[in-house]
Order: C-alpha cells, then sequence, then structure tokens
C-alpha cells in the first residue's frame, strides 16, 4: 500500500497518479484531476511544478486595450481565477508534507522521551539501592561507635578481658600438669653429674627416702643463663624432677622450708659452696608473675610472698589478709601506694 503524498492517507496504485519528477504517488482528487481525467506522460505534482523556473515571455507581442473584447477579459479573469486556485493548493499540498515532516519529528522526539523516562526509571533503581546500602552502613558504624571504649576500638574491654581469660584458664591446666614436679637451682652443671642422684642426696640431707621408683624423671632444662650481678658468671640451668607422688613433692617442700640456708655442700659437689634453692616448679607464666609480684612486693615493702599449689601468695604483715595473685592486673589492683 502506498500513503498520498498530500493528505498522508493510503491508497491503491490505480486509484492514485505519480509524479514523473519525484516518485510519489496522489489520489486524483487531492491534485485537482477527476476520475476521467487522463494525466500526461510529463505530469508533475505541484509542489514539482512550481520548482520549474518560468520561461521568458518578453518578446510575446502585446494587444491594445481596445482589441481585448468583453469575452476576453472574461477569459483572462477566469484563467486568473484558475491560476490561484492552483497556486492555492500547491501552498495546501506543501503544508501538507511539512506537517507530516513535523508529525514525524515529534514521533521521533517522543521515542526518545519515552527512552530517556526508561532510563530514569532505571537510575532511580538504582540509587535507591545505593541509598539503601548507605543506610545499613550508617548503621553498622553508629552501631561501632556506640560500642567503642575511649581507646577508638570497639569492644576492646570486653576482647581484652576475654582473651585473658582463656590464656588464665590455659595457665591453670598448664599448672596442674606440673603439681607433681619441683626445680632444684644453684647447683653448678658438670660434665658426667647424674641428676637422679643429686636430688636422691639433697632428700637424705632433709630427713627423707626416695626410692628409685619415686622419681620419674630428673634433668636440666632451660638455656645457659649469665649471672649480671656477679658479673659475667654462667647461670647453671635448674634441676627439673618428676615425682610418681604428689605426696612425696609435699613432703620435699615442708623439709625445705624448715631446713634453710642448704648449700652444694650439702649434696657433695665439690668446689665453693654456693647456695641452693628447691621449689615447687611453675609455669613460665607464673614464673614471671610471681617474679613481678616479688619486686612489686619490695618496692612496696610487702613482707611476705611465696608459691603454694601453683598458686602465688602474698601478704603485706602479720595480721593482714593473703592476697592471691592471679593476673598482672591484680598487682596492679593489691600492690598500689597509698
Amino acid at each position: 500500500m502506498l500513503k498520498c503524498g498530500a493528505c498522508g492517507k493510503f491508497l491503491a496504485i490505480n486509484d492514485g497518479i505519480k509524479c514523473t519528477k519525484c516518485p510519489v504517488f496522489y489520489h486524483r482528487v487531492c491534485v485537482n484531476l477527476g476520475p476521467t481525467v487522463s494525466s500526461s506522460a510529463k505530469w508533475m505534482c505541484p509542489g514539482c511544478k512550481a520548482k520549474v523556473p518560468r520561461t521568458d515571455n518578453s518578446h510575446t507581442p502585446v494587444k491594445g486595450i481596445d482589441e481585448l473584447s468583453s469575452s476576453s477579459v472574461q477569459a483572462a479573469v477566469a484563467r486568473s481565477d484558475n491560476t490561484s486556485d492552483k497556486i492555492s493548493d500547491t501552498e495546501g499540498i506543501s503544508l501538507a508534507v511539512e506537517i507530516r515532516c513535523l508529525r514525524s519529528e515529534v514521533n521521533a522526539l517522543r521515542d526518545e522521551l519515552r527512552q530517556f523516562r526508561d532510563e530514569f526509571s532505571g537510575l532511580d533503581d538504582k540509587m535507591n539501592k545505593c541509598c539503601n546500602r548507605m543506610d545499613t552502613l550508617e548503621e553498622r558504624v553508629k552501631e561501632i561507635e556506640e560500642n567503642m571504649d575511649s581507646s577508638g576500638s570497639p569492644r576492646l574491654v570486653q576482647l581484652e578481658e576475654t582473651i585473658g581469660e582463656l590464656q588464665q584458664q590455659l595457665n591453670e591446666r598448664e599448672q596442674e600438669s606440673l603439681m607433681n614436679d619441683v626445680q632444684l637451682s644453684g647447683v653448678v652443671e658438670s660434665s658426667g653429674e647424674n641428676s637422679a642422684q643429686l636430688i636422691g642426696t639433697l632428700a637424705l640431707k632433709l630427713g627423707i627416702r626416695l626410692e628409685e621408683q619415686d622419681i620419674v624423671f630428673a634433668k636440666r632444662v632451660g638455656n645457659v643463663r649469665r649471672d649480671h650481678t656477679e658479673g659475667e658468671k654462667l647461670r647453671p640451668r635448674i634441676i627439673v624432677v618428676r615425682l610418681s607422688r604428689r605426696a612425696v613433692r609435699d613432703d620435699l617442700l615442708s623439709a625445705v622450708r624448715v631446713r634453710r640456708n642448704l648449700t652444694t655442700a650439702d649434696i657433695g659437689v665439690p668446689g665453693t659452696p654456693r647456695r641452693i634453692y628447691l621449689n615447687e616448679r611453675l609455669t613460665k607464666t607464673n614464673r614471671q608473675l610471681f617474679y613481678n609480684t616479688r619486686q612489686a612486693a619490695i618496692r612496696l615493702e610487702w613482707k611476705y610472698t611465696w608459691t603454694k599449689d601453683g598458686r602465688i601468695l602474698a601478704r603485706k604483715e602479720e595480721g593482714k589478709p593473703v592476697v592471691h595473685v592471679r593476673t598482672e592486673r591484680d598487682i596492679s589492683r593489691f600492690f598500689v601506694t597509698k
């Protein structure tokens, strides 16, 4: 189906006429052609005809006014009216073509606006999602800020307390595994020494006889250390002894508390006598904690610090309560300057 170049309506090929200048069909009625009027092979639409330049009529003789009859005047007037009608038709067709172009442009603008509307709708959805994510992020930041302590770390106090409790529990379990152990320090190392024999000799000195089955093992442990209080002299490593029964360990420790000032001469070690010490064995954490407790007690003139069954105890003086030091925080809490 084709469309009329003047009115824009559909037409059949047999019902229209085609311009020989431009490939556009027109309704016969739209170009003032009757259905029975035949068109020439050079027929042009009004739009194309208006574009054809006029011929030069300067050599055409001009008749006098007196020669014009009334019929000639009437014919001239009729032709003038017909020409005006044709010019009006041409202007109408041009206007229709312009309107059609404008309509196409308006439709194109509508399509572009529709596309813009769809794009803006997608952007709106994305903006809503971003806003929701920002709201969630702000809530999380607010929650973190509410749980921050003065140092700026979230829940630092709770985390430190939890870690401290876990470390303390692990230390207590480790200390329980050492409840049958004692350590002997201050004995100078020598080649070919027998650690089990040394502890047996010390037990006899304290009035306790150890059988062979009472000693699970006896050995030197730790790294060689230098004693800065005596120049660069090497401090001997400690001897760790594990006993088969806890009762035997308790008897040895009780006897040591009665018999003080033991030296290497008491256990038959040759050389200059040196002070030796027999204590219950502590974990690495408890050894450091006991050392810090003793330093704090010396600084504040507390008289008593000792260990019992892996516990670190202290007392300021006779008649004062005994305090149990479990952590470094306890040292700061108990040993304070008033």
